[in-house]
């Protein structure tokens, strides 16, 4: 099939988004029929799922946003879709077109020809490394559309060396050596942001590791008592290098109370001698490290 064909399909589509929009319980409600909840009118691939979803949107206690979500996805799908298929608009060059100029301007429906095409570019470098993309654009485009053959049944002697002389001027351009001296001025660039990234990486693990490295535990409950809530959290941290026990941040109850408790059952297993601290590997500290950029102080 043409894709200048679609036209029909496309708006069909957003009607029936829009659909779906004005009653999202054409797809969760109990009542829900594959003949308007589906865009060709047949039956579910997966009814099976489908049922299980509509169960969960009926329990509107655990799932109150699955309508106002579904909405919204809706919504975002049907804006898209109406700016990827704007060509075919109504009124539009497509429209205006008769079946002739369409059958024309053919153009497949899948993008499967130029995926393949793709592939065959990673082949060729594979091959050719130091091929330039025009080289093998030109290679490609020679072969694909025959064009020795057309040179030798129609271009005559003038016309071929005219055309001699033209790839001659292309070459003296330079355009090949400008887009390299891009390229190697663009990849110097990038290796110089990755080396500072790099170096403020390995500053904020330093920083993590040292401050980590000067915790002293406090164990009595005089000093836990007197604790903020981001001492508690860097105690948290020390006692996670060798307390698995200790759920990570994000698992962490958010108020100062349940947090302190959870310390006191580390420092609880820290004295009974059910941990021990062992000693700082290099590891050890670069854990430490990626935790202390990861979590929040909370403070």
């Amino acid at each position: 099939m043409n894709i200048l064909d679609l036209g029909s399909l496309h708006s069909k589509l957003i009607l029936h988004l829009s659909t779906l929009i004005t009653d999202v319980d054409t797809i969760l409600g109990p009542a829900t029929e594959y003949k308007t909840a589906t865009l060709n009118g047949k039956p579910f691939e997966r009814p099976e799922a489908v049922y299980v979803i509509q169960r969960l949107a009926s329990d509107t206690l655990t799932y109150p946003h699955l309508h106002r979500l579904l909405k919204a996805f809706l919504e975002g799908a049907k804006e898209t879709w109406i700016r990827f298929t704007s060509e075919f608009a109504p009124g539009g060059l497509i429209d205006r077109s008769s079946a002739s100029n369409w059958r024309s301007a053919f153009m497949r429906m899948t993008n499967d020809v130029n995926e393949g095409a793709l592939g065959t570019v990673h082949t060729s470098f594979r091959r050719a490394p130091h091929m330039s993309l025009s080289h093998f654009n030109s290679r490609f485009m020679y072969k694909k559309n025959a064009t020795g053959s057309y040179i030798a049944d129609v271009l005559g002697h003038e016309e071929q060396k005219n055309l001699c002389k033209k790839a001659r001027e292309k070459d003296q351009r330079g355009d090949k050596q400008m887009r390299r001296k891009e390229q190697a001025k663009y990849d110097k660039e990038l290796a110089a942001k990755n080396r500072e990234l790099d170096a403020q990486r390995k500053e904020r693990k330093d920083a993590a590791n040292a401050k980590l490295a000067s915790v002293v535990p406090r164990t009595t409950p005089e000093a836990l008592g007197i604790m903020r809530v981001a001492e508690i959290n860097l105690q948290l941290r020390w006692h996670r290098q060798f307390d698995s026990e200790i759920p990570l941040t994000k698992d962490i109850p958010k108020t100062k109370a349940e947090k302190l408790e959870v310390l006191k059952a580390a420092v609880g297993r820290y004295l009974r001698g059910e941990t021990a601290q062992p000693e700082p590997s290099s590891a050890t500290r670069l854990n430490a490290g990626r935790r202390e950029e990861e979590e929040d102080d909370d403070e």
